[in-house]
């Protein structure tokens, strides 16, 4: 028989026979024909046309594999994707006949594999009661591989994508149903693990002779693949490297596509890391503002962030790649990476699909030049991401937030006690002359200590103490001048006695505004952030303090309900006015008075963007379910006063002493690992720490 008449025949039959009928007599290829166009409809029994709407029953969940239908299923939905590589393999020597011949045999040799593993599928779904073409069948794999313009394309989509995934879940269901006790289920799977192996490796051949040889494997790979397809298809939820080895991928390409990360059917949000928007309002830059030593470190040291705000389908941009054998060890510690793109170059050009929101740290005009390629992308509109620039300075305004705090307290929170007196909260001086005098009107009413603060300051900068009635004189004389001269008034409020520090954090949407949580801060004398713990809001408190955080409500922080229900709403409100949506984050404390008596400050400044509270929150994700844990950011300073030369050092210290313990969900259940890489950071470190004392 030629080969150019099965092909036809199992791509063309009607039959399931037809399809999975391998002739006794040889096969030869010595009239190969002209090339067949690709089926508009693929030709198979009426029980299994492909349905273009998507798969309908999903697979079942690992949970419900003990019984036998369940099993069934899963089998149907394995039974398919082999019969479509089945196809697949005859389109291809029916569409390329001036393919090397030996490339052609080997298809041959592969399609019939892929014959008996859908036959032993069949046989075993009905042993479990399930009929092949009882349930329906999905067209994914037809509709991404069919379009091929040359066999290169079809070993990148489909020996090196779709069967290089086979890899991974063979291997891990074979293992699954094996811990079951269904050996005959986890032969069938242990076989098909091991022909592909063989099949990836045939592919893997044939893609290093048609590449550029100029080109790395994992370069050309990548570029091969178009959306909707891309390396992410190419692996299953257990990365198996040792197969990859055994069929000769490099580790560089292994390494590569463990940590490569892209949707693969969800629209991604967008996460973009500017730190500096406090000074961008403050210099009025219409694009990225002036930084000096310390923001640049900022900036560069802290790039990581976007990685940890978002989900494993989302996009996360960088200004440089965190290096490999770094993501490698956040991936070993339970982290979902997303997909990390640069922005470096023509970067907007990889976006060749919608993208759900913009979620940069916050929106300013630097923000929205960055991010405008994208706006045409974006499922929701473009005036609106445009608009929230202007918002947002005005909530950035620490005048504005003492204003909203005034009226809050005047009104709908005079009745709580527990609060702040309205004659300690902050007011705005557009003179030297008013900031004197209001220095005056506070020390008169008991608050011997006093702080000005720039009406926008970054990360608790941007502000002088006054303390024991300090007269307002030399450089923090100049310094209050220069405020106001640049940003027209200064912030003047008593310095109080801070006990615990809060961060209330809340997600504006256009239907409202969402409580997320509270985390509690660690800050220096001055304010200046230094971490924040999930899950300890009641720990290493004085008794005094605990009682007055409880009191109110039993078993629970009555500061939790205040920021949840009686904040929450009032901030709601606000932010309904000023048309504004986005990540928010309120700073607060409780202090205790001249009398020995504590109080909460529940507004020291509001956020109208992401914050490091907001970070530590979205963290839990990779700890035990409420566990304390700790995200912390170190100058190179500190950790020098404690006697480490560099981050290093330090790091492998700390990881030595709080070594990493996963649980069974791979979640983390005690230790420490730094979130920006040790030997590149310059002056700051992040760190997540879970259990222990950070």
């Amino acid at each position: 028989m030629q080969l150019r008449t099965f092909a036809e025949q199992v791509l063309f039959g009607q039959s399931l026979e037809e399809k999975l009928s391998f002739p006794k007599a040889p096969i030869v290829d010595t009239h190969p024909g002209a090339p067949v166009k690709t089926p508009t409809k693929l030709p198979r029994p009426a029980n299994l046309q492909l349905n273009e709407s998507g798969i309908q029953v999903p697979p079942p969940r690992l949970h419900q594999l003990n019984q036998d239908q369940e099993r069934g299923k899963l089998l149907h939905f394995f039974c398919n994707h082999e019969l479509l590589a089945t196809e697949l393999m005859a389109l291809v020597l029916l569409k390329f006949p001036d393919a090397p011949p030996s490339f052609r045999q080997g298809v041959l040799h592969t399609l019939k594999e892929e014959q008996i593993h859908t036959q032993l599928y069949i046989h075993r779904m009905q042993q479990c009661g399930i009929h092949f073409g009882e349930l329906p069948v999905n067209g994914y794999f037809w509709k991404t591989i069919a379009p091929m313009h040359d066999p290169l394309d079809y070993v990148t989509r489909l020996s090196l994508t779709f069967e290089q995934a086979n890899l991974d879940y063979s291997k891990s269901y074979a293992r699954v149903f094996a811990e079951m006790g269904d050996a005959q289920t986890s032969k069938i799977l242990e076989k098909i693990y091991l022909d592909e192996i063989e099949h990836v490796g045939f592919g893997l051949k044939w893609f290093r002779q048609w590449k550029a040889r100029e080109t790395s494997d994992w370069s050309a790979f990548k570029a091969k693949l178009q959306f909707p397809l891309s390396p992410s298809r190419a692996k299953g939820p257990d990365f198996n490297a040792d197969a990859r080895r055994k069929v000769g991928l490099d580790a560089t390409f292994i390494d590569e596509l463990s940590l490569f990360s892209q949707s693969k059917g969800r629209t991604p949000n967008v996460y973009y890391f500017n730190p500096l928007a406090e000074l961008e309002w403050a210099q009025s830059s219409p694009h990225s503002p002036t930084a000096d030593a310390h923001t640049q470190c900022v900036e560069q040291d802290l790039a990581n962030i976007p990685i940890f705000l978002a989900k494993r389908d989302d996009i996360a941009l960088v200004r440089k790649r965190p290096r490999r054998t770094f993501l490698k060890k956040l991936q070993a510690a339970g982290f979902e990476l997303p997909e990390i793109i640069v922005t470096a170059g023509d970067w907007n050009t990889q976006f060749e699909r919608k993208i759900n929101t913009l979620r940069p740290w916050a929106w300013t005009p630097s923000a929205c030049h960055t991010l405008r390629p994208l706006f045409e992308r974006n499922t929701q509109t473009h005036s609106r991401s445009s608009s929230l620039a202007p918002t947002s300075k005005h909530l950035f305004d620490k005048t504005w937030s003492a204003r909203w705090l005034k009226t809050q307290l005047d009104t709908q929170w005079q009745p709580i006690d527990d609060l702040l007196p309205a004659d300690a909260i902050g007011q705005s001086a557009s003179s030297l002359a008013e900031a004197l005098h209001l220095i005056d009107q506070f020390r008169a009413r008991g608050y011997s200590d006093s702080v000005l603060k720039a009406p926008f300051g970054l990360a608790g900068r941007n502000q002088q103490r006054l303390l024991n009635r300090e007269p307002l004189a030399g450089a923090k004389l100049q310094w209050a001048e220069k405020i106001i001269a640049q940003q027209s008034c200064i912030l003047v409020e008593p310095w109080l006695q801070r006990v615990i520090d809060f961060s209330a954090q809340y997600e504006s949407t256009d239907t409202g505004t969402r409580f997320l949580g509270i985390t509690r801060l660690h800050n220096t004398a001055q304010g200046q952030f230094t971490a924040a713990s999930t899950h300890s809001l009641n720990r290493n408190l004085t008794p005094d303090v605990r009682q007055f955080i409880y009191s109110r409500q039993a078993g629970r922080p009555w500061i939790l309900h205040f920021f949840a229900r009686v904040c929450g709403a009032a901030l709601n409100q606000a932010l309904l006015a000023l048309n504004y949506t986005g990540p928010v984050g309120i700073d607060a404390f409780i202090y205790r008075t001249a009398d020995n008596r504590l109080k909460l400050k529940p507004v020291v400044e509001i956020n109208p963007r992401y914050t490091m509270g907001r970070v530590a929150l979205e963290m839990q994700t990779v700890a035990q379910n409420r566990r304390p844990a700790t995200f912390a950011i170190t100058a190179l300073k500190s950790i020098q006063k404690m006697g480490f030369r560099d981050f290093s050092h330090y790091t492998r210290q700390q990881m030595a002493r709080y070594p990493l313990e996963l649980n069974a969900q791979s979640k983390i259940r005690y230790g420490f690992i730094p979130l920006n890489d040790p030997d590149v950071a310059k002056n700051l470190l992040m760190t997540y720490q879970v259990g222990g004392q950070p």
